[in-house]
């Protein structure tokens, strides 16, 4: 181990604990060649024995879990304890450590569990509504007592403290539920899908008593097809031939209107030019 880094580990200090069949080598290769990770895990010093609570506690708290180090009902302690039992009951279920928070900091634990207990017991029994079960026990962890409460999804949701508050569990934090979140557990509560406005309905007993009947191999299928729509009758040709392109193209005028008025502006012009010439031509000729 290297003295400065007592992380850093060298040979032979990474002891590894195995649990064999027998303490032969055949058996040793057979579960290093197996995938049953369950039977194999670090070695721990016989002073300190493996605890589940530090592994839950490393994770911290989630949606099924969560942590409550104070029974005081001072600061609303007590209350919180209760809201998330609430909470639990609402979502998914879960577990509420009562004495325990998360990290590594060492554990306080309650002094009197019991009394703990009998107060959790009282008050789910007086202030819940429906009635809900929880399964409480002891833990011993770090020379500390600490209060499991277990709690599975209610039955009968939703669950109310105090007859107005519903909470919900949100990821890792316990919440009151808005009117949305209400609405969805009626509605759950109803038998109401998410994607349905009707309630699920249960097979009748006459359906149940006669399940449809499987096809035999030689059974006809019929498929019936939907009718194609009628549509209107072709018209009847004309007898008088249509223009043709080429036609139409003849008919056209050659030249723009503004264009074509331009042009005959001009050849009025021109005309009565060469008519005033003539005439000054003919006067010449006169008089000659």
């Amino acid at each position: 181990m290297d003295p400065k880094n007592p992380k850093r580990l060298g040979v032979g200090d990474r002891a590894t604990e195995l649990l064999l069949d027998e303490p032969t080598f055949e058996a040793l290769a057979a579960l290093l060649r197996s995938k049953q990770f369950d039977r194999v895990r670090p070695a721990r010093p016989a002073d300190k024995p493996f605890d589940p609570l530090d592994v839950v506690r490393d994770e911290g708290p989630t949606l099924v879990q969560s942590f409550q180090e104070s029974t005081a009902q001072r600061g609303g302690k007590f209350d919180a304890i209760l809201a998330d039992i609430c909470a639990f009951a609402n979502t998914a279920g879960g577990v509420v450590y009562v004495g325990a928070k998360p990290g590594k900091d060492k554990l306080r634990g309650i002094t009197s569990p019991a009394q703990v207990e009998q107060d959790i017991r009282k008050a789910i029994g007086e202030r819940m509504t429906p009635q809900l079960e929880a399964k409480i026990d002891v833990m011993q962890s770090q020379s500390a007592k600490i209060l499991r409460v277990q709690v599975s999804k209610g039955l009968d949701i939703p669950y109310a403290l105090d007859d107005n508050k519903f909470y919900v569990r949100d990821e890792a934090e316990t919440s009151l539920a808005v009117r949305d979140e209400i609405v969805a557990l009626v509605r759950e509560a109803l038998g109401f899908d998410p994607i349905m406005t009707k309630p699920r309905r249960p097979l009748s007993l006459k359906r149940r008593q006669n399940p449809p009947r499987k096809m035999s191999a030689g059974s006809r299928i019929i498929v019936a097809t939907a009718r194609r729509p009628r549509t209107a009758p072709p018209r009847r040709a004309s007898l008088s031939p249509q223009p043709t392109k080429a036609r139409r193209r003849r008919s056209r005028p050659t030249m723009q209107p503004f264009i074509y008025r331009k042009w005959v502006s001009r050849l009025s012009t021109a005309t009565s030019a060469t008519a005033t010439v003539s005439t000054r031509f003919a006067t010449c000729a006169t008089v000659t």
